[in-house]
């Protein structure tokens, strides 16, 4: 059998089987080094965990299996909607779109930090 060719050697299959890949290494670094999410489990996540941890076990590893299928659902429909832009419209016109979106999310990122003190009161 000669992997040097074909499907196998694009590197599709063996980066998906390769949990250490670009992109999947690169999403749990910014997963990982993004204080948001720390914040997150410190502040409400855990806040909810206790809640839960309440009722009993299963109801923590309940929401813990929901929260990690709703995040992959919404990664898979974010993922796949960028991935095939470009069969729904032209390539330039998605890089258009792209970049209005990132200005658009940079804008708002500003926005809140010049004005965090009113938006917070």
């Amino acid at each position: 059998m000669n992997l040097s060719t074909g499907f196998i050697s694009s590197g599709i299959v063996t980066s998906a089987l390769n949990p250490f890949s670009g992109t999947v290494s690169a999403g749990i670094i910014t997963s990982a080094l993004n204080p948001f999410f720390v914040a997150w489990w410190l502040t409400a996540g855990s806040a909810i965990l206790l809640e839960e941890y309440l009722i009993g076990v299963l109801a923590v590893i309940s929401f813990i299996a929901g929260h990690w299928i709703a995040d992959l659902g919404f990664l898979l429909t974010v993922s796949s909607a960028f991935s095939r832009g470009t069969e729904i419209i032209s390539q330039p016109t998605h890089r258009k779109l792209v970049y209005l979106c990132g200005s658009f999310m940079a804008f708002f990122g500003l926005w809140f930090m010049v004005n965090n003190n009113s938006v917070l009161q």
